[in-house]
């Protein structure tokens, strides 16, 4: 049968777009109407050329280098003409593949004009013609997959929406009610216990005396987790509270030296352990703790008078006869003899310049010396206050009073916690000062060395001003001794960083190893002298307490009548899905599922012409 003659049999032909062969391969559109009860057939805007027609089917030509092994009627030959080969055949349907029999000509036809041309491509590679180069490879063409109906889903998007929702509330309710307990240890309880200390918020002065290593640990300075005690041991730190001193205002200062005197580092020197037969060799002054033994020799010369007979670490088992050593030692080559009190280690820090200078301040390893003009006492100053104006010459006003001058011919020197630059060029402010006096200038000479400057300010007996009430000796200043330090309240910290590690290194310097003791701000209270501690801000300590209590709380109640509300909204229907009772505005239903809600599904009549 051929093209024309296919033609004729399709009935009427609406529009010819184009023509194709099988050498030029231009394409031939064919746009045929098939009616009810006939053997035309429909062909919609596909770039095809129609060889033959059959039992409601058409066999389609593509310009491929493929043959066509149909199925149904067209399988197995029968009618029509010879297919060329090296093309791509297809057979299209109307819309639906025909119910058929085995036999060709029992065919169910379809019923009313349908648009939709649905087009199966099989594929089978042939071997070449004469009239062609090269083969080319097989090409598969698939067919669309159609979209499954949202109430065919097995879980639909409302049932995954409200699912979540469920999920979410449940671990936010369970995650808030468990930290409602464990704050109710770390937060409301020791914040319940600040308030009702007593211990006041303007801050005092720390000296540290002792930082001992316990096993029985009734107390500690600080513990990491506040919700167990402290096991293997803690750090006491035991320390004298005073008042604070005075705050001195340095005027017009020139000439400023500032000299740091550095002591052994305990932490990072290096350790002789005698048990590992390490002494056998020590020669200088060493300073032992139970067999450990620190080089001092560098940073401190020690002048003494007894000692003790020595122990012979470098003869034979002198590992075991210096496994205990203790003490301040002097050590050569192996022999360490302990040396007994009265003895005298001054820093090695000898060239302290002192000449021309009127003001010498100490703050703990440092020492500041410059010339001033004058020097002004500004008393109830705190850090962190603005600074009083400044004092005509001879005069003092409110929140500044002139306490020493150039003039009077004498030094100035006392010992400060911090010394930092004032408000204007050349001013020096030094705050917490005590044990403050004044020197005659043929005291000092061109230089000196840090223990000869601390030995004068704590023997000097010639007060700065009559009555002793700028810089104080430290003793009148007193107000308990050997009061227990805590990092805070409670003595521990729950963050787990490492912060009583930091905090012992800082505030329990004690002087044990030559160096300046720890001097810092602290807070007491008055009926429990006996408790000194680092940390305390009752303001934010209230901050912390305010969002600690509110946000899991919050947290806890909304997820509790999200699930409220969920229970008497929602409800499970026959196919084991949730679902609103109602339509929502939080969570609209679909037009198809509320169909399916109803039971207003599609007819499933035609479901069976979709199947081969």
């Amino acid at each position: 049968m051929s093209l024309e003659d296919n033609r004729k049999r399709a009935g009427k032909v609406t529009v010819v777009i184009g023509k194709t062969t099988q050498h030029s391969r231009l394409t031939e559109t064919v746009i045929s109407e098939r009616k009810k009860n006939t053997n035309e057939n429909v062909i919609t805007n596909v770039g095809v050329e129609v060889i033959c027609s059959r039992d409601g089917l058409d066999l389609l030509i593509f310009p491929r280098r493929s043959t066509f092994r149909g199925a149904g009627p067209l399988a197995g030959g029968g009618g029509g003409e010879p297919r060329p080969s090296r093309h791509l055949y297809c057979v299209c349907t109307h819309g639906v593949w025909p119910r058929y029999s085995r036999s060709p000509g029992s065919v169910e036809r379809g019923g009313s004009t349908i648009v939709v041309v649905v087009v199966v491509v099989v594929v089978v590679t042939v071997s070449s013609s004469s009239s062609s180069g090269h083969d080319r490879e097989p090409v598969q063409v698939m067919p669309k997959k159609k979209p499954i109906p949202i109430e065919d889903l097995v879980v639909p998007p409302q049932d995954t929406r409200i699912c979540g929702t469920i999920c979410v509330c449940q671990m936010t309710a369970v995650l808030s009610s468990v930290a409602i307990v464990y704050l109710t240890v770390a937060i409301y309880m020791p914040t319940m216990r600040e308030f009702k200390s007593g211990i006041s918020e303007d801050p005092v002065v720390c000296t540290t005396t002792r930082n001992v290593s316990s096993q029985k640990c009734d107390w500690s300075s600080c513990s990491e987790w506040c919700l167990s005690k402290p096991s293997g041991g803690c750090a006491q730190i035991y320390v004298n509270i005073r008042q604070n001193g005075s705050a001195l205002l340095l005027h017009n200062c020139s000439h400023v030296v500032n000299k740091t005197c550095f002591g052994f580092d305990p932490e990072n020197a290096k350790r002789y352990t005698c048990i590992r037969d390490e002494c056998k060799t020590l020669t200088g002054t060493f300073n032992c703790t139970d067999g450990v033994c620190i080089n001092i020799t560098d940073a401190f010369r020690c002048e003494f008078r007894n000692t003790e007979p020595p122990l012979k670490c470098n003869e034979y088992r002198g590992k075991i006869t210096c496994m205990s050593i203790s003490g301040l030692n002097s050590c050569a080559r192996g022999e360490c003899s302990r040396i007994l009190e009265p003895y005298n280690c001054d820093r090695r820090c000898v060239d302290i310049p002192t000449r021309n200078k009127n003001v010498i301040v100490l703050s703990g390893d440092r020492t500041f010396l410059a010339r001033c003009d004058a020097a002004a006492h500004l008393p109830g100053y705190m850090d962190g206050d603005p600074l009083p104006r400044d004092v005509d010459d001879g005069g003092s006003s409110a929140g500044r009073q002139r306490i020493w001058s150039e003039e009077q011919d004498d030094v100035l020197i006392a010992s400060c916690m911090s010394v930092v630059l004032g408000g204007s060029a050349g001013d020096l402010l030094a705050t917490d000062c005590v044990n403050g006096s004044l020197l005659r200038q043929d005291v000092l000479a061109d230089f000196a060395n840090f223990s000869h400057l601390t030995n004068l300010n704590a023997q000097s007996d010639r007060p700065i001003v009559a009555g002793d009430s700028v810089a104080p000796r430290e003793h009148k200043l007193l107000i308990a001794k050997d009061s227990h330090l805590h990092i805070n309240l409670e003595g521990c910290v729950n963050t787990l960083r490492g912060e009583c590690d930091v905090f012992i290194r800082r505030y329990g310097k004690d002087g044990s190893d030559h160096n300046a003791r720890a001097r810092f701000r602290c807070y007491y209270a008055t009926d429990i002298p006996e408790l000194a501690v680092v940390r305390f801000d009752l303001g934010r300590t209230y901050k912390e307490f305010l969002v600690a209590s509110v946000v899991p709380v919050v947290m806890l109640v909304i997820s509790c009548l999200t699930l409220i509300l969920c229970q008497r909204t929602v409800e499970v229907g026959d196919d084991a899905k949730m679902r609103f009772k109602r339509k929502s505005l939080m969570f609209p239903l679909h037009d198809r599922e509320l169909e399916g809600i109803a039971g207003r599904r599609p007819s499933n009549v035609d479901m069976d012409n979709t199947s081969l």
